[in-house]
């Protein structure tokens, strides 16, 4: 008879083969792939706010959600961002935030008005957790925080290499406007950017003489917002972004044509768009991020409007805020002003903006519309048809 006796292997000085989070966030993802994280300040909420690695290391809390929570301002401050102004705004401090176990003393709080309709109550940018390595999980969701000394990339991340400017990451990226067109621009890693994957600055397409670079430009039928007011947009579709290794074709590029409040240190923005394809590791200390494919890497280019509309509200209160001239809407006869009823004979009251987008976002196809005109009710069909 045989005695069975347990091995104990004793290794030294080698390196685990996976790391281990020290935090571990759960997140939401919205249909425009941006992700909501759980924040408590002061033990008041939880808050659901949008994970903005764009952000820097300030939260934003909007102004209507931090009164209800009994949240008052002790101080005042000036913001900006993609916007054309700098803009007043509230500060809170001495707050505490708990955020996935962890808890942070006395970060930058902001209060200002987010706007009506955003699906979240604050915006938390991921610079305030900068003393670890950043893991973005797309597709659990989730947000991990490794100690820089137990960070282990996976045998499929690839390094690429980032520079901080006011605390927020920076990547080198490549764009193929069209075949022989090619432009290097220096890109805010923007996971608050959701349904489009890149964003040029209007001092860097103009010094790149951009708008006679791509095959076409579009005005888009919305009006985009940031820190510092509406912003002005063309869009495009360029032929290709690379971001070291890694190429992904047909990128929607949403062109500003106004100049931001202040002198920002990057040409533009890359998005979730862009970074939903990958497990996306930011590595704050060392100052490299690592792009790790997932299975949405092949899926194919975003899809861009087909319908000259813009829809604005919330359900059961949305309403017709703009149609474009001579586009799919206007031919329908839509127009600015008119309440929606139903879309493709579903109630105003059972959508969200986001199914209504997934509807218009189509190359062909058709919509019904019925809507309410003053006293009338009347039911319109739009064709869609193929901008960019």
């Amino acid at each position: 008879m045989h005695c069975l006796r347990p091995t104990i292997l004793l290794l030294i000085g080698v390196s685990p083969l996976f790391s281990v989070p020290k935090y571990t966030i759960e997140a939401k993802r919205l249909p425009d792939h941006t992700l909501l994280i759980p924040v408590r300040i002061n033990d008041s909420g939880p808050f659901q706010c949008q994970f903005d690695s764009g952000g820097s290391t300030t939260l934003v809390l909007d102004s209507e959600v931090a009164a209800r929570a009994g949240l008052r301002p002790t101080g005042a401050g000036r913001s900006a961002g993609a916007g054309p102004a700098v803009v007043a705004d509230q500060r809170l401090s001495g707050a505490i935030l708990a955020v996935g176990g962890l808890r942070i003393s006395d970060p930058t709080i902001t209060i200002f008005p987010l706007g009506t309709g955003v699906p979240f109550d604050c915006i938390f940018g991921a610079g305030i957790l900068n003393s670890f390595v950043v893991q973005v999980d797309y597709a659990v969701p989730a947000i991990r925080l490794y100690e820089t000394a137990n960070y282990v990339p996976g045998t499929g991340a690839v390094s690429v290499p980032i520079t901080l400017e006011y605390g927020n990451p920076v990547v080198s990226a490549r764009l193929v406007l069209q075949p022989g067109q090619t432009v290097d621009a220096k890109l805010l890693v923007d996971t608050a950017v959701g349904q489009w994957p890149v964003a040029l600055n209007k001092k860097f397409s103009d010094a790149q003489s951009i708008l006679t670079r791509v095959r076409k430009t579009v005005e888009p039928p919305f009006q985009a917002q940031a820190t510092g007011g509406a912003i002005g947009l063309l869009a495009a579709r360029a032929d290709a972004i690379s971001v070291g290794q890694f190429t992904v074709p047909s990128p929607v590029t949403m062109l500003f044509r106004n100049e931001s409040g202040v002198n920002l240190p990057w040409d533009g923005n890359l998005g979730s768009e862009f970074f939903r394809r990958f497990l996306l590791t930011i590595d704050y200390p060392n100052r490299r991020l690592f792009l790790e494919p997932n299975d949405s890497f092949r899926e194919p280019p975003a899809p861009y409007d087909g319908s000259g509309l813009w829809v604005r509200g919330s359900p059961g209160k949305f309403t017709i805020a703009r149609v474009l001239p001579d586009s799919p809407a206007a031919i329908a006869g839509l127009e600015s002003g008119d309440a929606l009823v139903s879309m493709d004979g579903v109630a105003a009251s059972d959508l969200t903006s986001f199914q209504i987008k997934e509807r218009l976002y189509r190359a062909s196809g058709r919509c019904t519309f019925r809507v309410r005109r003053g006293a009338r009710e009347l039911s319109l069909t739009l064709d869609l048809k193929a901008y960019l």
